[in-house]
């Protein structure tokens, strides 16, 4: 009785929630049927993703050609913009491997987030997991159903989650030769009619370009055929552990040991070759770029002298001009200095030096006293002057004294139209000369 009771109570309580659920839907539906509203869910505008993430993805992608492949992609999310930058990868060692499906664990995905925080260290960005990539080998590059609706169960954790597919090994029927595609999509869910339906949404895709492959692209590549290895390796251990005769277990190693070479074979020959070719490109462009480096160091110090030069000319040119006028000051202050010039009424002096009688030189200052004194001696109709010259000189003895070879500055003549005439002529540091006077107001007698 007892236990009825209590599966009773528990059959109700399950009707109970079945009938709120089915009443909710019931609800939403009518909702929407009746504003016909689509919930489209398309969270970024388009994706940027660089091209050593892109290297990276489609080495991995092209490393087998009957097994589908897959990895996370690093980055960050503007959410103003609604624009996705991919700026790092993570490569996963998948669970399942098959040409039409590939799964990873759990696991790798808790792995995946902690690889993703220490590159956000690394990198100082915050920077965490925002999409996921697949290769579809010999097959198209358009998501399936069931790819989409994995994207789907990641975008209810976060909106922004893209996913990318890579088609490897796919041949056009048209020409010789395989194509590579990519694609970049998000799953959208349309309500309408009462009808749910999940369907891709295709995101445009933009390559930035990168001078060099950064440090975290060359780990991840550098680490891909590690993880290749270890699949290998844990699909041989599985073999292992279920007893199997000796042809079989044989079988076993020959494929294992087959698969190794060709990993060695197709991922680390070619890796090793373009490593060795890149470090060969980077030394030459290192090489061109010390010569440019000459070049323009080498044209930088030919502009520098030609800086300093013209620098140095208008030195000059600015320095001319105040010795100019310091020199013209100097010259009106000497003018104004020197004192004014009086007239003398005099005769112009003769150009004959034997008519002018000698004086001595004074070195400071010299005081030239004539006296002309009128004789009483009378004969005929004429008389004679004499004229005595008297040079008085103050300055210190011993002195050897020069010919005066300048003009008097300043002289001072008194003249008495009957007796005596008193000249005085007075000149500082000025050298002595012949000096010649001839007055012409002095009377003659007959």
């Amino acid at each position: 009785m007892y236990k009825s009771v209590v599966r009773f109570r528990l059959f109700q309580n399950l009707f109970i929630r079945f009938q709120l659920r089915f009443l909710f839907w019931i609800a939403y539906l009518v909702f929407v049927s009746c504003f016909g509203l689509n919930k489209v869910l398309m969270a970024l505008k388009h994706v940027n993703l660089s091209t050593d993430v892109y290297f990276v993805c489609l080495n991995h992608a092209m490393s087998t050609d009957g097994e589908e492949i897959v990895g996370l992609l690093v980055g960050e999310v503007d959410e103003v913009n609604k624009v996705a930058h991919v700026s790092a990868v993570v490569i996963l060692r998948r669970s399942d491997k098959r040409k039409d499906r590939v799964e990873i664990s759990p696991e790798q995905l808790s792995n995946a987030s902690t690889e993703a925080e220490r590159l956000a260290c690394i990198l100082k960005r915050p920077i965490r997991v925002i999409g996921w990539y697949h290769s579809h080998p010999k097959l198209t590059v358009w998501p399936s159903p069931i790819d989409v609706n994995t994207q789907d169960s990641y975008q209810l954790m976060d909106d922004s989650f893209i996913g990318v597919i890579f088609s490897v090994f796919n041949e056009d029927p048209n020409k010789k030769g395989g194509r590579i595609q990519m694609t970049c999509f998000q799953s959208q869910t349309l309500i309408d009619d009462c009808n749910i339906e999940k369907k891709r949404l295709d995101i445009p895709v933009h390559l930035v370009p990168s001078s060099c492959i950064s440090n975290v692209c060359m780990n991840a590549l550098i680490q891909l055929p590690r993880f290749l290895c270890q699949e290998e390796q844990l699909a041989y251990q599985m073999t292992n552990q279920v007893p199997l005769d000796y042809l079989t277990r044989l079988h076993n190693s020959s494929v294992y040991i087959k698969s190794m070479g060709q990993i060695a074979e197709v991922i680390c020959g070619p890796l090793l070759k373009m490593l060795e070719e890149r470090i060969i490109n980077n030394e030459i462009k290192r090489k061109k770029l010390q010569e440019r480096k000459k070049d323009l160091m080498a044209r930088l110090e030919q502009m520098r002298k030609e800086v300093d030069k013209m620098k140095t000319q208008e030195m000059n040119v600015n320095v001319q001009p105040s010795i100019d006028s310091s020199a013209t000051t100097s010259k009106l202050t000497e003018e104004n200095d020197m004192p004014p010039i009086c007239p003398v009424e005099s005769n112009p002096l003769p150009q004959n030096k034997k008519d002018v009688p000698e004086c001595e030189e004074t070195s400071c200052s010299e005081t030239v006293e004539k006296q002309t004194n009128k004789p009483n001696k009378v004969s005929g109709d004429s008389s004679s002057l004499t004229v005595y010259e008297s040079v008085t000189s103050e300055s210190d003895g011993g002195i050897p004294k020069e010919p005066l070879s300048q003009e008097l500055h300043s002289s001072s003549v008194s003249q008495s139209p009957n007796t005596e005439e008193n000249v005085t002529v007075k000149s500082s540091n000025i050298p002595a000369e012949n000096v010649s006077v001839k007055s012409s107001n002095i009377p003659s007698e007959k």
